[in-house]
C-alpha cells in the first residue's frame, strides 16, 4: 500500500472528530454561533503530483542543447494547453528574449535584398577590414595555464 493512503486511513478520523468538537467548541466559549448536527465524512482525494525537477532538467537539457523548439517545450511543459495559447506562449517567450541583437552576428537581421554592414565599403569606397580573432585570453579561460 502507497504511503500517502496509510496516512489517509490514519488521520481521516482524527480529521472528522475534530471538524466535528471545534465548532462545538467554540460556540461552547462564545466565539462563534455555528454548529454542526452530524460528524461530517472525511475523504481524501487522489493526489498524483510530478515531481518537478526531472522536467526542469530535461527542458533544461533540450534548451542548452538546442534540440528542441519553443514550440514543443512549451508543449512539454504545459500539455493541457491548446494551439492558441501555446503559440501565444512563444510569443511571450521571444519578446522576452528579444534583445535587438541578431543571433548571429555574421547574419546581421536587415531587410532582404541589402547586403549586411560589414560587406559593403566604407565612406571613402574601400571595402571594410573584417577580422575576428579569440584566443583563449578574450575568452578569460586560461588555457595552457599552470
Amino acid at each position: 500500500m502507497i504511503t500517502r493512503d496509510v496516512k489517509a486511513r490514519y488521520w481521516a478520523p482524527s480529521v472528522a472528530d475534530m471538524l466535528h468538537v471545534m465548532p462545538r467548541l467554540g460556540r461552547a466559549l462564545g466565539f462563534s454561533r455555528t454548529t454542526i448536527g452530524e460528524r461530517p465524512t472525511v475523504e481524501f482525494g487522489d493526489s498524483v503530483s510530478e515531481y518537478p525537477q526531472p522536467a526542469a532538467q530535461t527542458l533544461s537539457l533540450l534548451t542548452q542543447d538546442e534540440a528542441a523548439s519553443i514550440d514543443t517545450r512549451v508543449r512539454i511543459l504545459r500539455p493541457d494547453r491548446d494551439d492558441d495559447q501555446v503559440q501565444a506562449e512563444v510569443r511571450r517567450i521571444r519578446e522576452d528574449f528579444d534583445t535587438g541583437v541578431p543571433a548571429d552576428p555574421l547574419q546581421p537581421s536587415r531587410p532582404s535584398g541589402e547586403p549586411p554592414t560589414w560587406a559593403t565599403a566604407s565612406p571613402r569606397g574601400q571595402p571594410r577590414p573584417v577580422a575576428f580573432v579569440m584566443t583563449s585570453r578574450h575568452l578569460g579561460h586560461g588555457f595552457g595555464r599552470s
